[in-house]
């Protein structure tokens, strides 16, 4: 008697849904290589990565503290805080490119974007003013500086609607790469020419970008342009923002964005005054900041993936233990320069890192259909951190003549973020395999 072939075990709902999973990444991916066949997309990415490196030249306002107080006589504080109010409104920006886009075309809006976010920095190369500055450059600037941001997410994710988290991190990469160049394009026209000139230049280099950038800022011909785009329902239920606000699982991701946000923005407005405290001479100060900015760049990319793999909670929490560890670093820095290297690589993934992560947690808990707003509101918390990180850091040096005091009190945020996200309800993309 011969023996029956042996059945073949069910699979589990569990691996039901693993496999789900990876065929659509596998889906997304092959579509993702199909659509770059495609001359409009390509256009898109191309004017997409253009806008977002212009805005690059917001990270390296560091390299201009020290010119503009010798010239002007401000202290470390009242010059650094017109980059606190670059962040602060940032997020106000993101909120108004919604309402513009009620008004204006797509193009239109971010002309008008491409014209008032570098005008401000072009006008402050004429004036003495510190009220001037703040308003210009501060508030307009940033205002407008969330414009263009909000603008390139959003038209390239209509180009590539299968693919949001590669494009999305893409293109907030490319912003972090960019800073690597104006610094380095900042040290060589200060080298020759005064700040008022070298901040003039670079401001008109940025609107004529901007502008040819617009040319592919529209909506596509067509709802989905990608090649073999396919549209799948969320798992998540969409949530209007009012009630987002209600949600414990908001408030514990808004407090740890904005204790990382502080920390970041507060080392990239400070970071050559930093390094040089540390023993660095200029250009050593100016290549930790552009390494900080590769590392802010690769964070984007980075916790994207870690995402997917991890879920939230292992994520952000992998994230505050890398911000710690910038801060730890620079504790131990002193006057070695791998060290100080290494607390900013740290602190420019984290940066980065949620950055990022801000997009995948608003899609992954509140769902797609109110993303436009409940991401403008997850960016409040830039407006806090704006302010308290490179305040902190410029008290402590203009009071005490340090940094280093500043230190303890981000390390303590640290701890106090992943005790938040002890609490926050996990969700994982990805397979736990029983």
């Amino acid at each position: 008697m011969g023996m029956s072939a042996p059945q073949k075990r069910p699979q589990s709902v569990s691996a039901q849904i693993c496999q789900r999973h990876i065929a659509q990444d596998g889906e997304r991916m092959s579509s993702l290589y199909k659509a770059l066949g495609n001359k409009d997309q390509l256009k898109m990415v191309v004017a997409g990565l253009v806008g977002m490196s212009m805005l690059g030249f917001v990270y390296t306002w560091s390299i201009f503290l020290q010119p503009i107080e010798q010239e002007l006589g401000w202290t470390r504080s009242d010059v650094v805080f017109t980059f606190n109010l670059i962040m602060m409104f940032f997020p106000v920006g993101i909120m108004l490119a919604g309402v513009l886009n009620k008004i204006l075309s797509l193009r239109a809006t971010y002309l008008l974007a491409a014209v008032c976010f570098p005008a401000g920095f072009f006008v402050l190369s004429f004036i003495d003013s510190l009220m001037g500055m703040y308003l210009l450059c501060g508030v307009v600037g940033g205002i407008f500086f969330g414009v263009v941001y909000n603008i390139v997410l959003y038209v390239s994710n209509l180009y590539f609607p299968n693919n949001t988290g590669v494009i999305s991190g893409l293109m907030q990469a490319s912003l972090g790469v960019s800073t690597l160049f104006w610094g380095k394009f900042a040290e060589c026209i200060l080298s020759v020419a005064s700040w008022r000139v070298g901040i003039r230049y670079m401001a008109l280099m940025i609107m004529v970008m901007i502008v040819l950038s617009s040319v592919q800022m529209r909506k596509p011909k067509v709802p989905s342009v990608e090649a073999g785009a396919t549209t799948s329902s969320s798992e998540v239920a969409d949530v209007h923002w009012r009630q987002m606000l209600r949600e414990k699982d908001f408030w514990l991701f808004w407090i740890t964005r904005a204790t990382i946000v502080a920390g970041g923005v507060g080392i990239f407005g400070n970071a050559v005054p930093i390094a040089m405290e540390n023993g660095a001479v200029v250009s050593q100060a100016v290549f930790a900041l552009g390494l900080m900015s590769v590392s802010n760049a690769l964070g984007r990319l980075l916790f994207g993936i870690v995402w997917d793999a991890l879920g939230a909670k292992r994520t952000i929490i992998s994230n505050c233990i890398v911000f710690a560890g910038s801060f730890a670093a620079l504790m131990l820095a002193g006057h070695s320069f791998a060290v100080l290297l290494a607390a900013f690589v740290f602190c420019g993934l984290s940066y980065g890192g949620i950055t990022v992560l801000g997009v995948s947690f608003n899609k992954g808990y509140y769902g797609v259909k109110y993303f436009q707003e409940n991401y403008g509101w997850t960016t409040t918390a830039t407006i806090v951190a704006g302010f308290i990180g490179p305040s902190l850091l410029a008290y402590y040096k203009t009071n005490y003549g340090t940094y280093a005091s500043a230190y303890y009190a981000f390390l303590v945020g640290a701890l106090v973020a992943m005790a938040c996200i002890l609490f926050l309800k996990d969700k994982k993309h990805g397979c736990n395999q029983p």
